[in-house]
């Protein structure tokens, strides 16, 4: 009852109502800056400045440039986060013995703060974009991992039952339903995993790098230039919005084709 009650709000609102709190913000954005409060101005620029500096940045190279190296960060990062969980998940999802010698460790691992190792990978792999994407894969793993070994359990013993009376083997009931039943918990994995692995490779770029979104942050920071702070900032909250929105619209298409 609660699923159709949500799939019938999905169908009742528009989604332009999503845009609302972004209207909000811009508005009590533009009020504060149009007080002209003394200190403020070097703290919170004008929305104006920020726009003016943002279409700079995009008519120019160097936001593209430090763009793309983000973007490759990113895209390997999270490549080597969601084949290594997908290979561990269903691994431990598949086998109780690998279930109780794998999941300590993972509680554990998950329990350090994965911004804090930064500087480690810095050491290992140097300034270069490697350190990056090391972290962005490190940070987006867990969810990932977690979303993959819940989702395998998701399986019901009624259906797991049918499967064994139909004289199914275990590759048979993984595909047919095992696997099914996890895409969605997997998904929400993807969902969190790919935003996390965004912030690790700009927190990498934080410590130490050559080029990205973050290093553009920090050298425009040391610069006191804060609308040329705010024009990468905006750049990678829009990446996340279309990142998150995509996996969601991938996600739904898969559940429905699976019959979810």
């Amino acid at each position: 009852m609660r699923n159709n009650n949500k799939l019938l709000d999905e169908n009742y609102f528009p989604g332009w109502l999503g845009a609302i709190p972004f209207v909000f913000v811009f508005l009590i954005w533009e009020v504060i800056g149009r007080l002209n409060i003394e200190g403020l101005q070097y703290i919170i620029p004008s929305p104006e400045s920020v726009i003016i500096a943002l279409c700079e940045d995009l008519a120019g190279e160097e936001l593209w440039r430090h763009l793309w190296i983000t973007i490759i960060e990113v895209f390997w990062g999270f490549l080597i986060a969601i084949v290594s969980a997908l290979i561990l998940g269903v691994a431990i999802g598949r086998s109780s013995l690998l279930d109780r010698i794998f999941y300590p460790i993972i509680v554990f691992l998950q329990a350090i703060p994965k911004v804090a190792l930064a500087p480690l990978w810095l050491v290992i792999f140097g300034f270069g974009i490697g350190s990056k994407i090391a972290l962005a894969a490190m940070v987006g793993f867990f969810p990932l991992l977690v979303g993959v070994v819940v989702g395998m359990s998701a399986m019901r013993f009624e259906e797991l039952e049918l499967m064994r009376s139909l004289k199914a083997t275990s590759w048979q009931i993984f595909f047919k339903v095992q696997l099914p039943r996890a895409i969605p918990s997997i998904f929400g994995g993807i969902e969190v995993g790919i935003i996390f692995s965004l912030i690790g490779a700009v927190v990498g770029e934080f410590v130490g790098a050559r080029g990205g979104l973050g290093y553009l942050i920090q050298f425009r920071s040391a610069q006191l230039d804060l609308p040329g702070i705010f024009s990468p900032i905006f750049i990678l909250a829009l990446i996340g919005l279309v990142i998150d929105l995509a996996t969601k619209m991938v996600g739904k298409r898969l559940m429905k084709w699976n019959g979810e």
